[in-house]
């Protein structure tokens, strides 16, 4: 087997398949269907969420990590949740992971970023929560649950874009250097984070005389 047909069975092996992909995909409208039935009395539409982090970006590594996924609340819930005397953001995540533990026993709030909540499935995806509203003059508000509460300014779409258009103008090798990072990141349990690759391999790439090289 020459080098290059090793390389493109290594970049198959770390991508996630088509039926991995709409495991994923199965799982995040579960968990936004679920939130637009409490929260919405309006036909369900795929557009009150949005899939982000990696299989947002395309960036999705085998064996699959979690599922990112942002649901979009009523205004008037940003209303009722900001009017808390003491975080809020706190207890918007505790009514989240309410809503869920009746029909998934095992959600837990995660600690991390305090940003979201966890629902673990049986099918072996875990998809984390982010509730959120669109911002005046772009991007998002997310609640924060630190140091008392509040909320932060996000823009998940343009990192979205920042890879994809590396990628449009790499032939495809940003996402497969994406790849090949986080599966270096996991079996060298280095601790980096998904962004901070993404961001390196584009910087990277940016600057790379040969970065459209098709694979020798």
């Amino acid at each position: 087997m020459s080098t290059a047909s090793r390389f493109d069975t290594f970049l198959k092996n770390i991508t996630v398949t088509s039926d991995q992909c709409a495991s994923a995909l199965t799982s995040a409208n579960a968990i936004a269907r679920k939130l637009h039935g409490h929260y919405s009395n309006q036909p369900y539409s795929d557009g009150c969420r949005m899939i982000v982090g990696s299989y947002g970006k395309g960036t999705a590594v085998n064996p699959p990590r979690d599922v990112d996924v942002l649901f979009f609340m009523p205004v008037n819930e940003y209303h009722r949740f900001n009017g808390h005397r003491y975080n809020g953001q706190s207890a918007l995540l505790q009514e989240l992971k309410g809503l869920f533990q009746e029909r998934y026993p095992r959600t837990k709030e995660i600690g991390g970023d305090g940003e979201v909540v966890v629902v673990d499935f049986s099918t072996g995806h875990t998809v984390e929560v982010l509730p959120a509203w669109h911002r005046k003059g772009g991007g998002l508000l997310v609640p924060n649950t630190h140091d008392g509460g509040s909320w932060q300014h996000v823009d998940h779409e343009a990192e979205i874009a920042y890879v994809a258009d590396s990628d449009a103008h790499t032939n495809g090798n940003t996402r497969n250097l994406i790849r090949m990072m986080k599966a270096w990141q996991k079996h060298c349990s280095v601790p980096i984070k998904s962004l901070v690759l993404e961001l390196r391999s584009v910087t990277f790439l940016s600057t790379w005389d040969r970065s459209r090289d098709q694979r020798r």
